[in-house]
């Protein structure tokens, strides 16, 4: 995995581990109010834009970042874990749809930068209602035993896992490669 102190790069078949979450925990479990948050990943994109000139079409890279030191993780286990790293993957998901359009636009010459700016801000907020989407069909039941949280696990996140893997797959193409 291509990883820098504070970043984590997303790549094929590396996933994310209980010990990247280096943000200082948050206390969110509420049991009353029923809200529950066992972690929080921090995942953005980096879009670099050069244009050789106005005439031609420009080049985009978009890289998909976790955030490590802005990432915290209460309840430390492998289905957060997973959790989380669908977020991830939901965000390289759109990461490869804003270069599948970005190459469209290239090959149809388009060369106006705003035209590349709107697409990047298209998928971000389709990326949203993705990852949101997620979370509501992903809401997990839990029980607070002895200071101990114990998880009835949603069989919706084995779904939304296979799911999202499957439409990486058919973008394989579009993924991030470093010798770009």
């Amino acid at each position: 995995m291509n990883k820098t102190d504070d970043l984590i790069l997303w790549e094929n078949n590396n996933s994310l581990q209980i010990n990247d979450f280096k943000a200082i925990q948050k206390d969110t479990v509420k049991i009353g109010g029923k809200k529950f948050l066992g972690a929080i990943s921090s995942i953005s994109f980096e879009v670099l834009t050069t244009q050789k000139n106005k005439l031609t079409a420009p080049k985009m890279v978009v890289k998909n970042y976790f955030h490590k030191d802005q990432s915290w993780m209460m309840v430390k286990n492998a289905y957060v874990l997973q959790h989380e790293q669908i977020h991830f993957n939901i965000s390289e998901l759109y990461a490869r749809k804003i270069r599948k359009s970005a190459d469209s636009l290239a090959r149809k010459n388009v060369t106006n930068l705003q035209t590349y700016r709107n697409i990047v801000e298209h998928w971000e907020k389709k990326k949203q209602k993705t990852n949101d989407q997620f979370d509501a069909e992903n809401e997990d039941s839990f029980l607070v035993l002895d200071k101990e949280i114990l998880f009835r696990k949603n069989p919706k996140q084995k779904e939304w896992l296979d799911r999202i893997n499957a439409e990486l797959q058919k973008l394989d193409i579009y993924k991030y490669e470093n010798s770009l």
